[in-house]
């Protein structure tokens, strides 16, 4: 009977000792990836905000696969552990898709670059000077020196009159 109990306790043992290794090798993978997408992002032209966004994209994901590997390997179906998951980011996707459609306008935004900091624009009615351009909100100085705080979703799906593009 104890014989029984420590072959047991061994195969448990291989199992997590392989799960462990899993998660070094995964860890060691994700540090050289997160070094070149960082001497990437040095030497991009890109926007650093929208760079660093893919950043936490990548990261993420590389947690997630890791953790169901490992988890995998340690004998727990994971095919439910998935579903779970999944299920849960329909329902918080769909919770948040306003917010989420802002976010994505605001990569937008930024990748093609119609206004920059301190151009004088026109959209939804409103003429003022570029302060700020966040991932969800744009913020614009009026020329009566009022601060008018307007969603990436509207600047991006608006006509937009930038006065300061042209010299003349």
């Amino acid at each position: 009977m104890v014989k029984k109990y420590l072959e047991t306790l061994y195969g448990m043992g291989e199992k997590a000792l392989q799960a462990l290794i899993i998660i070094v090798i995964g860890y060691i993978v994700y540090k050289i990836f997160d070094k070149l997408f960082t001497k990437f992002i040095e030497k991009s032209s890109q926007d650093e905000i929208v760079l660093n966004f893919f950043k936490t994209i990548i990261k993420t994901v590389f947690i997630v696969i890791i953790a169901i590997m490992a988890l995998s390997q340690l004998g727990i179906n994971t095919s439910s552990i998935l579903a779970i998951f999944t299920a849960a980011s329909a329902a918080f996707a769909l919770a948040i898709k306003d917010s989420l459609a802002s976010f994505f306008d605001g990569i937008i935004i930024l990748l093609a670059k119609p206004f920059s900091k301190g151009d004088l624009i026109e959209v939804v009615g409103v003429t003022g000077r570029i302060q700020e351009i966040s991932l969800l909100y744009t913020n614009l100085l009026t020329l009566d020196n009022k601060k008018i705080v307007i969603p990436n979703s509207q600047l991006a799906h608006s006509p937009l009159v930038n006065y300061s593009s042209e010299e003349m």
